[in-house]
């Protein structure tokens, strides 16, 4: 709503100095994108977790992103699949998004901290709390199982999180989206898994190999296009996916700027990061850890002292 119309305008050379455009705007001036909608040009709210791919074929020197900008000109010309519905798989993930944005609020060491606990999600609860010695132990490892073990709360939250393997530098390299809002992701952790097996299947028939974020993000964008059309039904969605690599070429194939969404971009690293940020009030800081290792170690001492001492 709200779209009005801003002339061009050209110098005395007759150059361009601004292009006819768009500004969605109301009478006072104010922004009349949704606060979270990506497309605000006034203090832009910039979702990371999301990316536009081109299905642009004829650009790419990836055979990957050849094949798919291929496919989806060949289902847009044969109107297998709609520009609308292009359109409307970004409002079903716009709809989505802007009712579950969270706040990142956490210092960076908590990373470290979160991946301590969740290495002990298997933790013998009764054998951490009551640590033996032995020539094969190690101190600060049994020091650590006590602390967690006194902290099961937290730990069952952990276990309890779908778990999503992450790279510690991978995880800090984010850093920066500490203290602003984020689409938590996990809302689309089911979609997830479907366009995770829906790729598995078409790189198997494509035998094309997957070269990088780029080929990943335009596959789960395909992917993810095709499911909601079908309902995330997965068989429907290979089967529409059979139907368009089998019908007939057009000499008047669709080869416009056709911009895709990919919803699920890097989704396992944030769902990490959104993983530990819902915890994160509840674990010690790595400097807490260090201090409650001594005071562990001292009591694993004591133990072990009292376990040897002979009896008078």
């Amino acid at each position: 709503m709200n779209a009005t119309i801003v002339s061009g305008a050209k110098g005395h050379r007759n150059t361009a100095l601004r292009q006819p455009h768009f500004r969605f705007i109301d009478i006072h001036g104010n922004e009349s994108h949704h606060e979270f909608c990506d497309l605000k040009t006034i203090k832009p709210f910039k979702d990371k977790t999301s990316n536009y791919q081109s299905f642009t074929f004829s650009k790419s020197n990836s055979h990957l992103t050849r094949i798919i900008g291929g496919l989806i000109s060949k289902a847009l010309t044969n109107k297998i699949i709609k520009k609308s519905d292009i359109i409307e798989f970004r409002h079903w993930h716009f709809n989505i998004k802007k009712n579950n944005i969270v706040h990142l609020d956490f210092t960076a060491d908590k990373i470290f901290t979160y991946q301590v606990y969740r290495l002990r999600k298997d933790l013998d609860i009764q054998s951490a709390l009551s640590p033996v010695i032995n020539a094969d132990s190690v101190i600060n490892k049994l020091a650590l199982d006590m602390i967690i073990a006194n902290d099961q709360g937290t730990l069952k939250k952990i276990i309890n999180q779908t778990n999503f393997n992450f790279k510690r530098r991978d995880i800090e390299k984010l850093r920066n989206h500490i203290g602003k809002p984020i689409f938590d992701v996990r809302k689309l952790v089911n979609e997830y898994f479907s366009v995770i097996t829906l790729g598995n299947a078409m790189l198997d028939s494509f035998r094309a190999p997957l070269n990088g974020i780029r080929d990943t993000s335009i596959l789960q964008a395909f992917c993810g296009l095709l499911l909601f059309i079908n309902k995330w039904n997965i068989e429907e969605s290979i089967n529409m996916c059979n139907e368009i690599i089998h019908c007939k070429e057009s000499d008047n194939n669709e080869l416009g700027n056709i911009i895709g969404l990919n919803p699920f971009y890097k989704f396992e690293l944030y769902s990490a990061l959104l993983n530990i940020n819902e915890v994160a009030s509840e674990l010690p800081t790595q400097g807490q850890l260090d201090e409650s290792m001594k005071e562990a170690v001292e009591i694993i001492l004591n133990i072990e002292k009292s376990a040897t001492s002979p009896l008078r």
